[in-house]
């Protein structure tokens, strides 16, 4: 991938797994006790916020690299770090649709599947996101 494109798809990932890593540990570790009882603490809403505003561009920007990156990749047979690219399609995908169903869920019990499924494919996505930018990048200096 050109540095270019790889650039934007970077600082969008990086940006969304901050933030929603931010996100879960306050949401799960810093809860308050408020006038009625437990209540989110309240950086939960500009958190929750930011992470639904910046996840378009992590959208927009795979969506950018999806034909000349990872199409490419997959119908050319390259071995080289395929199984982390394609555990982050799978991942990203799965992330995606439950990050979605979080949001349009009516039942208590489907959105805290939903978010247990987003948390656990996120965590994988942001894991095998990180070791392949840093094996693609060790790689390529290794190469030089």
């Amino acid at each position: 991938m050109q540095r270019r494109n790889s650039l934007p798809v970077h600082l969008s990932s990086y940006l969304v797994i901050a933030i929603g890593a931010i996100l879960y540990v306050i949401k799960n570790f810093f809860s308050v006790e408020g006038e009625w009882g437990v209540e989110d603490h309240f950086l939960v809403k500009p958190l929750l916020s930011a992470h639904l505003l910046t996840t378009p561009l992590l959208v927009f920007f795979i969506g950018s690299i999806l034909h000349f990156h990872i199409l490419i990749k997959l119908k050319s047979g390259v071995k080289k770090f395929k199984v982390s690219g394609l555990l982050l399609v799978v991942s990203f995908l799965v992330m995606l649709f439950s990050g979605t169903s979080i949001q349009v869920f009516i039942s208590e019990a489907g959105r805290n599947t939903a978010v247990l499924i987003h948390n656990i494919s996120a965590l994988i996505w942001a894991i095998s996101y990180i070791l392949h930018h840093a094996l693609v990048s060790f790689s390529k200096h290794t190469s030089n």
